[in-house]
């Protein structure tokens, strides 16, 4: 169903619009349009009822208002961050002017940019910002990094496509099964909900809530250090704008050199050997979120509620199913159940699935 709306929509639009344009101004009914039907109502359900996606999202179509707009597209989203096409980031299919093909994309407002600084500074405030974000997404593979061709001729088109995070194209000669254009949506999905932990919901003023590839980076030239024995008063300190509590990068880098430099999820998974610290890559996870740091008396930044994973069962904890989550939660807690406990650390596995759960967008 979703493919047969998705032709209709390429088939239809330029001769609904040309026929619109010539309409009276008061014959002018958008609503009476087939596309719209097709774009505003049919497909944002189809695309709700099929991805299964929580409340939480919110899918909007739009063939423009008073006009037909240049650029159609189909917005999802996280309504925690925004409900508008004009502010916040948020996922969208765009429509070429041709209707020869379709971009799924990760999505910056070009409005808010406009609004603050104006089109010229404005054009280089959004380029900046994206820059910096593909710099620390790190699960978005399957999408590109180049800007869409839409083809836009008008201001509004146009800002749809400096603010392209990354996308991926469908050609309207072989549009996919409703299944790929689910499965891509979704991987989205789990590139927008990185994003969002990593830069809360003001996407005009990025700063970085873990800066997790410098952190990772800062590991591997960080020695190891070994903290004093038994439970450890928890830091008062936050980073990155007051979100997250602060790391110390000599217990990951402990942790890790504790695990021989190997992921402690897949013995056999193997990396590459880093220019920094001459040993097998791996990354540092805390088992515990530190976003959760509250809920402890005693601090959870200890080697002992630290993994080392390679970096795509790094990725796996973070946004793969449920029931993957839940296994490795379930395998790491008993092999640290006892250690943590050592440092004044408890948690029962349910609540700690709970957390992975309800937080998806978790700061580590």
């Amino acid at each position: 169903m979703i493919r047969e709306l998705f032709e209709s929509i390429l088939e239809n639009y330029l001769a609904e619009k040309k026929h619109y344009a010539r309409l009276e101004a008061g014959e002018k009914k958008l609503s009476e349009l087939t596309i719209h039907n097709t774009l505003v109502k049919r497909l944002p359900f189809e695309f709700k009822r099929a991805s299964n996606l929580n409340d939480k999202y919110l899918f909007e179509g739009s063939i423009g208002k008073g006009n037909i707009a240049e650029v159609p597209h189909l917005c999802v989203f996280d309504t925690a961050i925004t409900t508008s096409a004009q502010e916040g980031y948020y996922i969208v299919y765009l429509f070429s002017t041709d209707m020869t093909k379709i971009y799924l994309t990760l999505e910056q407002a070009w409005t808010q940019y406009l609004n603050r600084y104006g089109i010229d500074q404005g054009k280089t405030e959004i380029a900046r910002n994206t820059q910096k974000i593909r710099n620390i997404i790190r699960s978005a593979e399957g999408f590109s990094f180049n800007q869409p061709v839409l083809g836009a001729t008008r201001a509004l088109g146009k800002g749809y496509e400096l603010g392209v995070i990354c996308s991926k194209v469908y050609f309207f000669d072989t549009l996919p099964s409703d299944a790929e254009f689910i499965d891509d949506l979704r991987n989205l999905v789990g590139v927008y909900k990185e994003l969002k932990g990593l830069v809360g919901t003001n996407i005009l003023d990025i700063k970085t809530r873990s800066s997790e590839e410098s952190f990772q980076s800062e590991i591997q030239n960080t020695p190891p250090e070994k903290p004093p024995v038994g439970p450890i008063a928890r830091n008062t300190q936050r980073n990155y704008n007051g979100v997250a509590w602060r790391r110390n990068p000599k217990y990951a880098s402990q942790a890790i050199e504790n695990a021989n430099y190997t992921c402690e999820h897949q013995s056999h998974h193997q990396t590459f050997i880093s220019a920094k610290s001459g040993t097998q890559f791996v990354e540092a996870h805390h088992l515990i979120p530190m976003q959760f740091q509250d809920k402890f008396e005693y601090s959870l930044d200890v080697p002992e509620n630290i993994i080392a994973l390679c970096p795509n069962c790094h990725k796996a904890i973070h946004f793969a199913e449920v029931a993957i989550k839940k296994e490795m939660i379930k395998f790491f807690l008993e092999q640290r159940e006892t250690g943590l406990l050592s440092r004044g650390i408890k948690i029962k596995e349910n609540v700690l699935s709970d957390l992975y759960k309800n937080n998806e967008e978790f700061v580590e």
